[in-house]
């Protein structure tokens, strides 16, 4: 539902039900209001109505304010759209395109696409390529089906109106949409005996829409796309008009090089996509393994720090029994910090020569080390942080020895 300048509209039922509409006028309380009264397309006309319904209603601002024009849309159960405050102007462009038409010996109405979607290369057109996607067709249609220029469109021959009036009428539109492209059909019925007998003797072989960019509707002053009148012709390119006729079959090159780049694009896009999304994949890979790297790292620092811990637990049971002298234990605690590995070689050696010394001695030449306290408490700390399970279960029972040797020490049992 589009906006007018200077109607306030009333939307009373969805107009994709209707085919064809009529322009009738009304008065309420003095005021003239327009109603657009369609007619329902086949299957749609609901059980036991009409087949003509009310379809919206239009106020003229000159008579009905905004609030008015509300309040009477609301008292009919309609959807209110206010008119537009300003219309810029702007220039008419006229466009012309040929399709194939015919008739059958006892037929004067003939369906036929008159229009497809897609980018179109005309003469007139800014930067030579007119762009006609399905919206810019469903806007014909509709406009059409609103009646803006009347309820059927006049046909003439070349575009050139005859003194005696339309050959023919266009009668209705619809669009059809296969593949992703949508085409415009159109209804004509060619009224005049002489203009029948031409196209059905090949004399007048092809039909040309007349399209409208920003067509200004002389009543409302509202500008519209839309598609004008229509005209039989022999001649796909009529020479000495302006703009020039094109013809479908001669805009297939252009379609197809549109096509063709659209193609590369869409290539382009594709490959873009895939390198994008290996660049992530490298990227996700680099940090796995900086995540592996990070937890060996902490894997190897965790095994020097339960060998320390290890070493300096035999260190401390050998010294305090006398296998170690005091400088000896010394010596293997400044090596456990740096090597805790060669510490083991060393303490087994010493371990079968008996005692080095009576434990109850002192001299001024025994090192000192940390009490038994602050073994226990390194200890508990490093079991507190460990996660692996057999590394903490290593030291539970490093804990644990050190523990009973103290208690052998004080004598408690």
């Amino acid at each position: 539902m589009s906006p007018y300048p200077n109607e306030h509209s009333a939307r009373l039922l969805d107009p994709d039900l209707f085919e064809t509409c009529r322009r009738t006028s009304r008065e309420s309380e003095g005021k003239i209001y327009h109603i657009l009264t369609c007619k329902y397309k086949p299957g749609k006309t609901p059980k036991g109505k009409s087949d003509w319904a009310e379809q919206s209603y239009r106020y003229p601002i000159e008579g009905w304010t905004e609030a008015e024009a509300r309040a009477h849309c609301e008292k009919a159960g309609g959807t209110f759209e206010a008119a537009e405050p300003e219309i810029k102007a702007t220039e008419a462009r006229k466009y012309f395109f040929a399709s194939p038409v015919s008739l059958k010996e006892d037929e004067h109405i003939v369906d036929i696409e008159i229009l497809r979607s897609g980018e179109w290369k005309h003469p007139k057109a800014p930067g030579g390529i007119l762009s006609l996607p399905k919206a810019k067709l469903e806007e014909f249609k509709q406009n059409f089906d609103n009646q803006v220029v009347g309820d059927s469109l006049p046909l003439d021959i070349d575009h050139k109106p005859a003194k005696t009036g339309a050959v023919g009428w266009l009668k209705k539109m619809w669009i059809n949409t296969k593949d992703n492209v949508a085409h415009l059909f159109a209804r004509l019925d060619i009224t005049d005996p002489d203009t029948q007998e031409a196209v059905k003797n090949g004399s007048l072989k092809y039909f040309s829409p007349q399209i409208i960019i920003n067509y200004e509707d002389p009543e409302t002053g509202k500008f519209y796309d839309l598609i004008r009148s229509g005209a039989l012709t022999a001649w796909p390119f009529i020479k000495g008009m302006q703009p020039a006729v094109c013809n479908f079959s001669e805009l297939e090159a252009a379609e197809r090089i549109v096509e063709k780049k659209t193609q590369s694009r869409k290539s382009a896009e594709l490959l873009l996509a895939r390198e994008n999304e290996i660049v992530k994949l490298k990227k996700a890979g680099k940090v796995v393994v900086e995540g592996l790297l990070k937890a060996n790292k902490q894997i190897k620092l965790r095994d020097k720090v339960i060998l320390k811990l290890e070493a300096k637990a035999r260190i401390d049971r050998l010294a305090d029994t006398g296998t170690l002298s005091p400088y000896e234990a010394q010596k293997c605690r400044e090596l456990a910090l740096s090597e805790p590995k060669s510490v083991d070689l060393a303490i087994e050696l010493l371990g079968d020569r008996g005692k080095a010394w009576e434990p109850g001695q002192l001299s001024i030449l025994t090192p000192r080390r940390g009490s038994s306290v602050m073994g226990l408490t390194e200890l508990q700390q490093a079991v507190d942080k460990e996660k692996d399970p057999a590394r903490h279960d290593r030291l539970i029972e490093l804990l644990d020895n050190r523990i009973e040797e103290l208690k052998r020490e004080k004598g408690i049992k």
